[in-house]
């Protein structure tokens, strides 16, 4: 699934709850590919934030997502969702025209 910033925004309680079903989300900014929403790994260890507090400051949410992965909380609870940074070689079907 692609989603532009703005959409996740408006949108993020669903787009992390088909992440943590399994789905890889990747964030596009500008049209261009800037972090990804995906299932969080076994026993892989990040820093944690809620979704709330993402969600009200996304652009600077994003960007300590790019650089360390963030799990995603929700009232406390630890989702199974990763915020992280793009893979370098990820190349988008409309990128490939």
């Amino acid at each position: 699934m692609v989603v532009s910033v703005r959409m996740l925004r408006r949108h993020i309680a669903d787009i992390a709850a088909r992440a943590a079903a399994g789905e890889t989300v990747i964030i596009l900014r500008h049209g261009h590919p800037w972090a990804m929403l995906r299932p969080a790994l076994p026993d892989e260890r990040c820093r944690t934030q809620s979704i709330t507090s993402l969600r009200d400051d996304l652009r600077r949410g994003l960007l300590r997502a790019r650089r360390r992965p963030l799990r995603l909380t929700w009232r406390d609870e630890v989702l199974d969702v990763v915020v992280c940074a793009v893979p370098r070689d990820l190349i988008l079907a409309e990128d490939t025209e």
